[in-house]
């Protein structure tokens, strides 16, 4: 087993092995800016990354270092992981979207009624939950329709809610050094996560 990391520069990550200082492998952005954030989920490597200018990117490579897919986003995200997708709230739109891990193919992207509100996101079951400190949305996570339940927002308080725990993983900011799963693995600078939990705060 190699002792190894994924390091970040401008332009390109990299894959090294820290004790004979080999580069195992070397894979480029789509663009040429700085990587942010490096995080590992399953058999996933994503990179956020940022230009001087503030335009921000994300680039999606498998464990070997290839290329699957890139996309333009508004803003650094906190992806919330649920099998073959992962969902994130968008900073400057508002919008809801649920992306496929495989391809980069927006699923649904649904945007909440109302201004002002800035939502965390957790699942449980087959329900996908947006909580904001004035509301309680369910969305259906096959295909975005939303609903305000009233029982459920009358019962729970949105304002009341300091923290939350659900079903889904965020980001486990780790690398494997196998093919196989994270054990034994070395991380780089990230999101540390587990189990969809989200602190409160607005």
């Amino acid at each position: 087993m190699t002792n190894s990391a994924i390091f970040g520069k401008k332009g390109f990550i990299a894959k090294i092995d820290i004790n004979t200082l080999e580069s195992l492998w070397i894979a480029n952005l789509s663009k040429n800016y700085k990587p942010t954030n490096i995080s590992n989920y399953k058999d996933f490597i994503l990179v956020q990354s940022s230009s001087a200018w503030g335009s921000h990117n994300i680039d999606c490579f498998d464990l070997e270092g290839k290329t699957l897919w890139s996309k333009d986003i508004d803003s650094g995200i906190s992806p919330l992981n649920d099998g073959d997708y992962f969902y994130y709230c968008g900073f400057t739109d508002k919008k809801i979207y649920k992306v496929s891990w495989k391809t980069g193919e927006i699923i649904f992207s649904v945007k909440p009624a109302g201004w002002f509100k800035t939502y965390r996101l957790i699942i449980a079951g087959n329900q996908l939950l947006a909580i904001s400190n004035k509301d309680i949305l369910l969305i259906d996570k096959d295909n975005g329709e939303m609903d305000s339940s009233e029982e459920l927002n009358q019962f729970l308080n949105p304002k009341k809610i300091t923290s939350t725990l659900g079903d889904g993983e965020m980001f486990i900011s780790s690398i494997s050094t196998t093919s196989g799963g994270a054990e034994g693995s070395v991380g780089y600078a990230g999101v540390a996560g587990g189990d969809g939990g989200s602190s409160g705060g607005e």
